[in-house]
């Protein structure tokens, strides 16, 4: 386990306790009162809701693995990879309570009548979009780390006014030298530049 995965679980532990908040509310009917947790109610707790779920724990992962690589010295690539693997292990564990949560209220109070759901394609929509993610996040500190060492080669004692002066200098100094070589000329051989 690397020095961050433990924080990154941490964090993502206190999302999940108010996940699981949430997820009760299914499941006392507090959420949708007057409702029967049926056809677009349930396609409504498997899509959009589960959707906000996968979110809000990916969200937290990297934001967490974020700051602690800033924060301490972390590799920022592989805590954004400690992450995803962070954010898969929560999404299952809450599909898990989903599926009970789902069987208990299809079964209203009796989940032994009603077979477990299939969240194959469920689990597959999630694992995908917190790959996405991950591949997302690596492939942008990748890219800010292969600029910061690009900048850190550049020499330092060019800075940016002192380059925008060179072009004038040279221009300055090229016409007064211009102006010498024409009044030397002027001297040497005043016919040809009358």
């Amino acid at each position: 386990m690397s020095s961050s995965r433990h924080f990154i679980e941490s964090s993502v532990a206190d999302i999940q306790k108010e996940i699981d908040a949430e997820l009760v509310l299914w499941l006392s009917g507090k959420k949708n009162p007057g409702i029967v947790f049926s056809d677009s109610i349930r396609d409504v707790y498997w899509g959009t809701h589960l959707d906000e779920i996968v979110a809000k724990i990916t969200d937290r992962a990297f934001e967490t693995a974020l700051s602690l690589s800033a924060k301490h010295d972390i590799n920022p690539i592989d805590a954004a990879k400690d992450a995803g693997g962070v954010a898969e292990n929560a999404v299952r564990a809450t599909l898990e309570k989903m599926i009970d949560f789902d069987r208990r209220m299809c079964g209203k109070g009796f989940p032994m009548t009603v077979s477990p759901k299939n969240t194959s394609l469920e689990l597959e929509r999630s694992m995908r979009f917190i790959l996405r993610r991950k591949e997302a996040e690596v492939a942008i500190l990748e890219e800010s780390i292969r600029r910061k060492e690009a900048k850190s080669k550049e020499p330092a004692h060019h800075d940016k006014k002192s380059n925008k002066a060179v072009p004038w200098l040279i221009a300055f100094f090229t016409s007064i030298l211009v102006g010498l070589i024409i009044a030397y000329l002027k001297g040497c051989f005043p016919s040809i530049l009358r």
